[in-house]
């Protein structure tokens, strides 16, 4: 008993230091603000491999590899949705002052954009798409299973208020930890589909 406490330590202690230096290495990466989002492509298509292989491999090749393959369509579809969410809350603010209730009409485009968001990075590592077709079958996923997506929310959600009651862990796991998180949720979907 006490041989499979000492064993599950060192694979948890092995999965922290991986997971903390995925995360440093999404910092450096993103240093330059524009690379944020080839960023988080690499630390998703790291954890995607780890999942898939069943043990945590190698952190820094494969981020570096990833990076560089995934720059131009992350960069694209990250700037898309940014765009998007940003219009949708520059509408609401114009609709709130004018007619309160209209305000409502933005709620649908902004909850199908988070939806998208959720799902973007995931699908871009997991299929080979254009930028469109990866954006179009991330709100596919996401639409398409509503508990999950659901579940999902409250899981990250949960994730940000640990955050935000234990900052000193946020320049540690915060994306790392968030993309094992959604990709432990949502890899059983992707791993369907791509059958």
């Amino acid at each position: 008993m006490t041989k499979n406490i000492v064993e599950w330590l060192i694979t948890a202690a092995e999965w922290a230091y991986r997971l903390i230096l995925l995360n440093l290495l999404w910092i450096a990466a993103s240093l330059p603000i524009v690379t944020a989002f080839a960023a988080t492509a690499a630390v998703f298509a790291v954890i995607r491999q780890w999942l898939r292989r069943k043990d945590p491999g190698p952190v820094m090749r494969p981020f570096w590899g990833f990076l560089r393959e995934n720059v131009a369509a992350s960069t694209l579809g990250g700037f898309a949705l940014l765009c998007a969410g940003t219009i949708i809350a520059l509408l609401y603010q114009a609709m709130v002052q004018v007619f309160s209730w209209t305000a409502l009409v933005c709620l649908l485009p902004a909850y199908l954009i988070v939806i998208t968001g959720l799902y973007l990075f995931p699908a871009m590592v997991h299929f080979e798409l254009t930028p469109f077709g990866t954006l179009r079958t991330a709100l596919l996923l996401g639409i398409t299973h509503p508990l999950r997506t659901l579940f999902l929310l409250v899981v990250l959600g949960s994730f940000l208020v640990v955050l935000l009651l234990l900052p000193g862990l946020i320049p540690f796991l915060s994306i790392s930890g968030g993309a094992l998180l959604t990709l432990l949720i949502i890899y059983p979907i992707l791993k369907k589909q791509g059958e």
